[in-house]
């Protein structure tokens, strides 16, 4: 068997540098006035104004498979009650499967998304519109 003189280092080009946030890269839209604004609205899911919770205000990560583990923009939001959102045996962080429970409530969250973006006044209403609107001719192919 063949000894090496000196242990095997890799070159320095081959060295990953260190995973640090990019310059340009801002992160995901934030902005509290329009969480009020969510948190203000009634509960997608309560009918006939039976909403006897606070409204939260809620990250639909799940919808959009490309953010699993991030954050997502506050613009994309949408209101949802405490007990919808995460008190109820069937709330929608008890489920795994954050589609199919948009589905057994019978709401397109897609197109409510856009129908609250409507009366967004933030400049990045339109990047984040532009957002949903990609997802959804994606997930129709």
């Amino acid at each position: 068997m063949l000894a090496r003189k000196k242990p095997f280092t890799r070159p320095e080009s081959f060295i990953p540098k260190a995973t640090t946030r990019r310059l340009d890269d801002k992160g995901p839209t934030r902005n509290a006035a329009w969480l009020v604004h969510i948190r203000s609205r009634p509960c997608l899911c309560c009918f006939n104004g039976h909403q006897q919770h606070p409204t939260e205000a809620h990250h639909p990560k799940g919808l959009f498979p490309r953010t699993t583990g991030k954050r997502i923009s506050d613009l994309l939001c949408l209101p949802l009650c405490q007990w919808h959102h995460t008190i109820a045996p069937d709330a929608l962080h008890r489920t795994g499967d954050e589609a199919r429970w948009w589905r057994s409530q019978g709401i397109d969250p897609y197109g409510m998304i856009l129908s609250v973006l409507a009366g967004c006044r933030d400049p990045e209403r339109d990047e984040a519109r532009a957002f949903v609107k990609l997802h959804c001719e994606r997930s129709a192919a």
